[in-house]
């Protein structure tokens, strides 16, 4: 069998012209097209499980800012000024700043022809572009290469060639179509060309067709079932093909005949994608182009099927003949739906209409652009918006998805009276005219269509032919309802990522019918049940319902139909539709919702709040079920009854969460929040029926010293009964709420408590918990920012397992880390240095003799050397975790006296980076000078014996930037400073000397004391924020003994050069305590704390390498290479390059 495109037959060609950007939508060609064979054919033309933390069961109840679906601003609420006790993790888009519609509505966005129609921007604006998304595309080949598909395309799978057996090679000429279609669902916003609906969003392409004539005439599909299954994040597929069996218009309206049709061979693609959607893949169908009266039998597919409840039929229009008025509504005229497109009819149900005439897209050929028509572009319309609501809610079903399009779609346009359209024969010649009278509209008189007709925007040769059909009577005519004809209606992206407007029955199942006990002993409701994951979402749509109608279904599956094919009609039939929360994460209802089945709540929260204007949080017909797992929330008004067995948690933007009848029963609970500033949330109802626990939750914010509340949680005309409990919760690890006193009907007071050990309690060390005394003592004169960081500190994890870390990273433990890193690089550069004194690389002499210059040696000589370090040291207590590296260059003189005394200067310039890593982030920049002299005696008649010695003073500019982090608080402070260094060695060793027949063996004990100091003056940090530090100044020293030993090599080559090989090995103990101490305070509060933290071991093994080569003439390299090891929770290392010359 062959399968084509579905691209427009007869007389539109493929309604194709290569395009630049800024040319006008391409003509109609009259020409002549083959007849089509049975088959499928192309339609067209040419929060991840995240968590929330319940504390109080509220959001925002005291936030000064409306809706928000950024983590970062609902961060910053939680972190600064009052909040309530709803803290949420959630993973959803962050909308780009101060975007709005108009912003979105460039050029390129208006030559992309369908984006204004179905109102995207206003998608746009609210942070929705397909960021994240993969969205599925089966159709011909997608040129990967486009320059609006760079990086877009993550995998391509191609079908097999039959005639060679060999994957299929696109024609780029030929296979033009599935580029077109993917750049309407994803290309990219470039400012160039056009871009997609979708356009942050991927593309996984599935090709079957291929060829000139867009077939699948000699070709191997893959396997579709099992590529998409395998790709869990493509949950869209787009299917711009089809058939040509439209069973309902040909007298085979049967489910016999369907499925039969179903398992035919041919069909084997389609039933892989009806595995798949059963699977939560939504799969979107173009209509057809027959201009026929209801779709083609993919697109017909649930109407036999009913399980199949995310699949969607797509219908084309031309938006040249639709008007739209400035206040957005439309009329639509005789010509509005495109010539070619197939009407809803049957499928009504699950059918939307996009614009599919003159679409502006990519042309794979040139990798150009393109206008074509057909309902093959009307398709990626829905499909890239599928993508925008994909990310926009994430965690909804493939059922759900299908939804937010369908109960979104705009049907308050004005419709025409009847429609124009016509068709051509199997020879693509202009054969008949179509007129389809509308919702009872009558045919109008010839006089009328031709005047229609030529208002249309056809070419001029296209309306020649048409008026020459009318006069001849070739007028085919058929009458419709507006449902037949529009299906849901016109695609409307803006307000589909705006969550469902409608609960609708006839996509329902017995299975969502459940009883309602507390309401009624009898009472069932068809619920939709929503699972937020985790998730933060908002239905911001106003939501209605639509109960079962027979109307809309097979008559095999109606109420009276025989059998138990209607078991899904019995059951729904009759049912009030309502709404049913399951899962962790929060759904925020802020329309004004008249459904009149029940709302439950069994799991996570569900808020009945406000919109941004004040409009909506409503629930006007719905009784509110609370079970035991859920919490409902909301400023809103439910105008029935509530009943709680779980939590009731007044407040969202607003405080008062109004009811009609508020029944609570034993296991209810209550919970109301406060803030400091005295506001609290109230529960207001016409009648209170109270039982349960009343907990009083004040909000994360700062409390001051003494606080104390009066709270009446509870208006209401008529109160009944009492709380059988009252209490205080509260999640904070350091305040201690109490209740002072309770009527029991929801009148209380609560006090607060902030003890003196209220942080330190939490800390690990003496550095910690000195921190936190000082912040106990702040507490009480807090103001400003000082309060924002308390309440970080008041609000983190219950446990109070975050103070630790806080309380770490503002204390000036920092500053003693980086000290003790440029201890560290002393010390590495001083063994650097050392080892030229000692037997490894004595200077002038050669390895180890001991001898004078008077054998011949130069007495002086000059080098220059390369050097670099890295350290790194593990955080323990009150010590930071640390990563330093730094490098420079020493230049150096030494001259030997015959005496065997050696002396020489040297001035080394250095860099260090250091990075800390304690919950926050501390990095360093250090530039450095240093100036050394060091000396050697070894007189001959010692014997190999040696005494050495080195001083270095050095000055230090160093540049740190502290990050604080913590629970939403995020600070940065600078500072600056200029410190001094010292080092002083000292020490000595014997060497003894072997002659071998290889070279010359050295070897020795060794052993020095050195001494390091690093000065640091009185810092106070820049930047923003109570975090900041006023510092005293600080030294930080230490005594270290080495005692070890050295074995050398040296040979002679013949080009009159010695090559050496040297080891120098030791054990390094610290003899003092190696403490570094920081006194500092808060630089706006004068309460003094210190960090004390020790050195992170005293006892480790030296080993260090060298490579010597020297040449006859005096010039030498040498490279060195050391490290401490076996040091606790440390290591460090450092190497370095010399050159130098002898004279």
């Amino acid at each position: 069998m062959r399968v084509q495109r579905l691209v427009m037959p007869g007389m539109h060609d493929v309604w194709m012209q290569k395009a630049t950007p800024d040319s006008a939508p391409a003509g109609v060609r009259v020409s002549v097209r083959g007849k089509k064979p049975r088959g499928r054919r192309q339609s067209g033309g040419n929060m991840p499980l995240f968590f929330f933390i319940l504390l109080g069961g509220l959001f925002r109840t005291f936030f000064p800012t409306r809706r928000t679906r950024s983590v970062a601003r609902l961060c910053r609420a939680v972190g600064g000024g009052p909040v309530l006790l709803l803290l949420l993790a959630v993973a959803l888009p962050i909308p780009a700043a101060g975007a709005t519609a108009d912003s979105f509505r460039t050029e390129e966005y208006r030559r992309s022809t369908g984006l204004d129609f179905l109102r995207a921007a206003e998608a746009y604006a609210l942070g929705f572009t397909g960021a994240g998304v993969t969205l599925g595309i089966i159709d011909s080949a997608v040129r990967a290469d486009h320059p609006e598909l760079a990086g877009k395309v993550r995998g391509m799978t191609l079908p097999l060639d039959k005639s060679t057996g060999q994957t299929y090679v696109p024609n780029w000429a030929d296979d033009d179509h599935g580029s077109h279609v993917a750049g309407i669902m994803a290309a990219a916003h470039d400012g160039r060309g056009m871009h997609g609906v979708a356009f942050d969003a991927n593309l996984f392409s599935v090709a079957i067709l291929g060829g000139s004539g867009g077939a699948d005439e000699g070709l191997q599909a893959p396997a579709v079932e099992a590529l998409f299954a395998a790709r869990p994040e493509v949950r869209i597929i787009n299917n711009s093909w089809g058939g040509s069996e439209y069973p309902t218009l040909d007298g085979q309206d049967t489910l016999e005949y369907a499925h039969e049709l179903f398992q035919d061979n041919s069909n084997s693609t389609l039933r892989e994608l009806t595995r798949l959607n059963l699977h939560d893949k939504v799969s979107v169908f173009a209509g057809g182009n027959e201009s026929k009266a209801a779709p083609c039998f993919e697109s017909m597919l649930p109407r036999y099927f009913p399980e199949l409840r995310a699949w969607v039929n797509v219908g084309s229009l031309d938006t040249k003949g639709i008007a739209t008025a400035a206040d957005g509504t439309r009329t639509v005229s005789p010509t509005g739906v495109s010539r070619f497109s197939c009407l809803a009819g049957d499928a009504a149900l699950w059918t939307v209409f996009a614009p599919g005439s003159d679409i502006y897209s990519l042309h794979s050929s040139d990798n150009g652009y393109a206008y074509l028509s057909g309902t093959s572009m009307a398709a990626p319309y829905v499909s890239g918006t599928l993508g925008l609501v994909a990310q926009a809610f994430p965690w909804m079903t493939g059922k759900q998805l299908a939804d937010a399009v369908l109960t979104t779609a705009d049907d308050t346009f004005a419709a025409p009276d009847y429609l124009v359209q016509y068709r051509c024969d199997d020879d693509g010649r202009l054969e008949k005219l179509v007129v389809t009278g509308v919702d009872g509209g009558a045919i109008p008189s010839p006089e009328v269509l031709k005047q229609a007709i030529a208002e249309a925007s056809y070419p001029d040769d296209v309306k020649e032919v048409l008026g020459e059909l009318v006069d001849a009577g070739e007028i085919e005519t058929r009458f419709l309802s507006r449902w037949e004809v529009f299906g849901q209606g016109f695609l409307d992206a803006g307000k589909a990522v705006r969550g469902i407007a409608r609960l609708d029955a006839n996509r329902m199942t017995a299975a969502d019918v459940r009883s309602l006990p507390e309401l009624d002993s009898v009472r069932k409701d068809a619920l939709e049940t929503f699972d937020t994951k985790g998730y933060f979402a908002e239905f911001s749509n106003d939501i209605d319902e639509r109960k079962w109608d027979d109307g809309w279904h097979h008559p095999d599956f109606r109420s009276d139909a025989a059998g138990d094919s209607n078991a899904n009609a019995k059951a729904l039939e009759d049912k009030d539709i309502g709404l049913r929360k399951i899962g962790a994460g929060l759904l925020v209802l802020s329309g004004s919702n008249d459904y009149t089945g029940a709302t439950v709540v069994e799991g996570g929260s569900l808020g009945i709040s406000r919109r941004a204007d004040g409009s909506g949080g409503e629930l006007i017909n719905s009784d509110v079920v609370v079970r035991q797992g859920g919490t409902l929330l909301g400023d809103g008004k439910i105008h029935k009854q509530v009943v709680n067995t779980g939590t009731v948690a007044p407040g969202y933007g607003g405080t008062t969460l109004e009811v009609g009848t508020y029944v609570q029963k034993p296991e209810g609970v209550l919970r109301i929040s406060m803030a400091p500033d005295g506001r609290h949330a109230v529960l207001k109802a016409d009648t209170a029926e109270l039982d349960g626990s009343l907990h009083l939750a004040p909000t994360p914010a700062f409390y001051p010293d003494g606080y104390t509340q009066a709270v009446r949680s509870v208006e209401a005309g008529n109160l009944i009964g009492t709380f059988a409990n009252v209490g205080v919760t509260s999640l904070s690890p350091t305040l201690t709420f109490s209740l002072v006193s309770s009527d029991d009907k929801g009148a209380a007071t609560v006090a607060l408590r902030r003890a003196a050990d209220a942080y330190s309690r939490h800390a690990h060390s003496a550095t910690t918990a000195d921190v936190g005394r000082a912040l106990s003592r702040v507490a009480g004169q807090a103001t400003g920012d000082m309060r924002n960081l308390l309440q970080a500190l008041d609000w983190s994890d219950a446990s109070g397992s975050g103070i630790e870390p806080a309380l770490e990273q503002l204390s000036p433990a920092g500053y003693d880390a980086v000290a003790r890193a440029g201890l560290e690089v002393q010390q590495q550069a001083n063994l650097l240095f050392a080892q030229r004194l000692v037997g490894v690389a004595p200077p002038v002499a050669g390895v180890g003799t001991g001898v004078s210059g008077g054998d011949g040696t130069s007495s002086w000589q000059a080098w220059a050397m390369p050097f670099g370090s890295y350290s790194q040291v593990n955080g323990e207590g009150s010590s930071a975790s640390q990563v330093s590296s730094g490098a420079g260059v020493a230049l150096g003189l030494e001259r030997l006296w015959d005496s065997g005394f050696s002396a020489g200067l040297d001035v080394a310039l250095s860099g260090r980076r250091t990075q800390l890593r304690n919950g926050g982030e501390i990095t360093t920049t250090s530039q450095a000078v240093s100036l050394g002299g060091h000396l050697r005696f070894a007189p001959q008649r010692w014997d190999g014996a040696y005494v050495m010695g080195l001083a270095r003073v050095g000055v230090e500019d160093t540049q740190m930037r502290r990050t604080v982090r913590f629970n939403g608080y995020e600070r940065s402070h600078d500072s600056r400073w200029t410190g001094y260094t010292a080092d002083f060695l000292a020490g000595g060793g014997k060497d003894w000397a072997w002659l071998t027949p290889w070279g010359r063996m050295d070897a020795g004990p060794l052993v020095w004391l050195e001494y390091s100091l690093n000065m640091r003056p009185g810092i106070t940090e820049k930047g923003f924020g109570a975090s900041a530090l006023k510092l005293d100044a600080a030294t930080v020293d230490n005594l270290s003994f080495v005692l070890g030993g050295h074995a050398d090599f040296a040979r002679e080559l013949g080009n009159s050069t010695q090559l050496a090989w040297g080891l120098l090995a030791g054990w390094r103990h610290d003899a003092l305590a190696g403490s570094a101490c920081s006194q500092a305070r808060f630089k706006e509060y004068n309460v003094k704390f210190e960090s004390r933290s020790e050195l992170p071991g005293q006892d480790a093994l030296l080993a260090q390498a060298r490579l010597r080569a020297t040449h006859a003439s005096g010039f030498f390299a040498q490279a060195e290479l050391g490290a401490k090891l076996f040091r606790t929770r440390s290591f460090s290392c450092s190497g370095g390059i010399s050159l130098g010359l002898e004279f």
